[in-house]
């Protein structure tokens, strides 16, 4: 009986080392795949951190383009406004006008920045304005004698950065003087030549001729209702 016993126990013992080597051998493949997977999304993942971002470069205006100042409205005319880089437009119409196209001359002002101005506020009178720019000039500070709104008032200087301005006053307010921050919008007139959609039709013939003899060429489109862009 006793080999008997011995056999079945050896049996057991064969069986149980061959499921253990089966399971070892399956297991292996299966993390070194997610392992492997880990680090690929890992390597991307740098990848596209690391790469550089490419800039589209803008399109060139063209006739045919619709400007993004253009109106949405479906039955709103769009008109093409040309102008010069360099120079006023008056000769441009006058050779646009040779060669057939009549060309609207308009005019349009518009905000082209900000100026930033350190003033003092009004004095009680002159005389009190006169001693307080004495005062300034003794420190070392620059000003000039306001009027119209600001009459008595002090002007210190304009900046077109605002931190500049800003440091400027609390110099000033280090050497006991108050002042204040005024922002005044620098505007600009524009001088357009307005295109209906007929005359642009025609002035695409010669734009390339224009740029010649012209130099650069502003072009926008938008309502011919409208003049701000």
């Amino acid at each position: 009986m006793k080999w008997i016993v011995y056999v079945l126990l050896a049996v057991n013992l064969a069986y149980f080392a061959s499921q253990t080597l089966l399971g070892g051998k399956s297991s292996t493949p299966a993390t070194a795949g997610v392992q492997a997977s880990i680090a690929q999304d890992s390597l991307v993942q740098r990848v596209e951190r690391s790469a550089p971002e490419r800039s589209v470069p803008a399109a060139t205006p063209s006739i045919d383009a619709t400007s993004s100042n253009a109106s949405s409205n479906a039955g709103d005319e769009q008109c093409t406004f040309i102008s010069r880089v360099a120079g006023a437009p008056g000769e441009l119409r006058i050779w646009l006008q040779e060669q057939g196209i009549e060309a609207e001359f308009i005019e349009i002002e518009s905000v082209i920045g900000t100026d930033f101005l350190v003033v003092m506020p009004p004095l009680e009178s002159y005389e009190a304005a006169v001693a307080m720019r004495s005062a300034l000039s003794e420190r070392g500070f620059d000003s000039f004698l306001m009027v119209d709104d600001y009459e008595n008032g002090l002007s210190l200087g304009f900046f077109s950065q605002k931190n500049n301005a800003i440091n400027y006053i609390a110099r000033l307010d280090n050497n006991g003087f108050k002042a204040e921050l005024l922002e005044k919008e620098k505007r600009a007139t524009v001088a357009w030549l307005k295109l209906t959609a007929s005359e642009a039709v025609e002035y695409r013939r010669v734009a390339a001729t224009a740029q010649q003899k012209f130099g650069q060429i502003n072009l926008q489109r938008n309502s011919c209702q409208s003049v701000a862009f």
